[in-house]
C-alpha cells in the first residue's frame, strides 16, 4: 500500500499550453512524463449516495469505488477503491475481465462490499509531466472534463483544467516547496462530487 499526497489546483477557463508554459517559465521545469490519455470512469455508490456525502460533510476517512479504462479499450479494465485517510490516499486496484459490464452487477457486490450502483461516468484527458531536481514528484493536466449520468443522456462538460501535484508521503518537504512557488490557491477538488453536483442538483 502506497501512501500519498494529492494536491489539487482549480483553473477556469485556461489554455493547456500557456499554462505548461507559465509554469515552466516562472514556477518550476516540468517534462513530460508520457502521451496524453483519454480515462473513463464509472463511478458507484449505494442508494443514499453516502460517498458522495462523506466527501461534501469533509468525513475525514472515506473512500470513492470506480472501473476505469483508457483510451476506449475496454478490454483492460480496472477495478479501483481510492482511500482517503486525512490527507493523505491510497488505492486499491484489481484488473477485471473484460466483459465485467455484460455480467450482473450482484455478482460482484463482495467485491465492492457495499450494494453498489453506478451513479457516474466520467472522462478527460491526462497530460502526464514530472518535475525536475523533483523527479519523485508528478504533476498532471485533466482537460476536456465530461460528466454524465450512466443510464441517460443527460450530460455535463465542464470547463475547468485540474492540475494535481502527486507525491509519495517521503517527499512531503519537497512538495511543500512546490506548492509555495506556485501562485494559485489549491483546492479540494473532486471530479466524482462535481460529477453529481452537476447531474443530479
Amino acid at each position: 500500500m502506497k501512501m500519498r499526497y494529492e494536491i489539487k489546483f482549480c483553473v477556469i477557463n485556461s489554455d493547456l499550453s500557456s499554462i505548461i508554459e507559465t509554469i515552466n517559465s516562472n514556477f518550476f521545469s516540468i517534462k513530460q512524463l508520457y502521451p496524453d490519455r483519454k480515462i473513463h470512469s464509472i463511478y458507484y455508490d449505494d442508494i443514499d449516495f453516502n460517498c458522495y456525502f462523506n466527501h461534501i460533510n469533509g468525513v475525514s476517512n472515506r473512500h470513492k469505488t470506480r472501473v476505469r479504462w483508457y483510451n476506449n479499450d475496454l478490454s483492460k479494465l480496472t477495478f479501483e477503491k481510492k482511500v482517503k485517510l486525512g490527507n493523505k490516499n491510497f488505492k486499491e486496484q484489481i484488473n477485471l475481465k473484460s466483459n465485467f459490464f455484460s455480467e450482473p452487477l450482484y455478482k460482484h457486490y463482495e467485491m465492492f462490499n457495499f450494494l453498489a450502483t453506478p451513479t457516474l461516468l466520467t472522462s478527460y484527458q491526462r497530460s502526464y509531466f514530472y518535475v525536475k531536481d523533483f523527479e519523485k514528484i508528478r504533476i498532471t493536466f485533466d482537460t476536456l472534463l465530461n460528466s454524465a449520468h450512466p443510464t441517460t443522456n443527460l450530460n455535463y462538460r465542464s470547463k475547468n483544467l485540474i492540475i494535481e501535484l502527486k507525491a509519495q508521503v517521503n517527499q512531503k518537504n519537497n512538495l511543500n516547496e512546490l506548492i509555495k512557488r506556485i501562485p494559485i490557491r489549491y483546492t479540494k477538488y473532486s471530479k466524482y462530487v462535481s460529477g453529481i453536483r452537476a447531474i443530479y442538483y
